[in-house]
């Protein structure tokens, strides 16, 4: 079993949320805190672990105070304690508030995020 499988088998998760999320280059916007987002959906939200599995393209995604890393399709960005984080074509462009960009669709419809400069996408499922 991997360490994936592994963790799946023993967190308890109590609720969830989802996004499909579509950005072109340039493109960087700004996450507040994993609570902050998921308290308006679940109100008894404590603790949050926040994902963003790249589907297509890549990106670059920093927590506050630490070095960028670069995620590539496949590849799946973990913040288990849901701090506020930054992602981004270019880390270095101002940063867009991710939760204003949100678009809110039907009951049985993921919401989507549509957002960039109109250059190479990068598509992710983000949660």
């Amino acid at each position: 079993m991997d360490a994936l499988s592994d963790l799946l088998r023993i967190v308890r998760l109590t609720g969830a949320v989802f996004m499909d999320a579509e950005f072109t280059a340039p493109w960087c916007i700004g996450e507040p805190s994993g609570v902050e987002v998921c308290i308006q959906h679940l109100p008894d939200a404590k603790h949050v672990v926040i994902y963003h599995l790249v589907m297509e393209g890549g990106c670059e995604v920093a927590l506050a105070g630490e070095t960028p890393r670069s995620a590539r399709a496949g590849e799946l960005i973990v913040i288990p304690g849901g701090e506020a984080h930054a992602l981004g074509s270019d880390l270095s462009r101002p940063r867009a508030d991710g939760a204003k960009l949100v678009i809110q669709r039907g009951p049985d419809e993921a919401p989507q995020v549509r957002y960039g400069g109109g250059g190479a996408v990068t598509k992710m499922v983000c949660g």
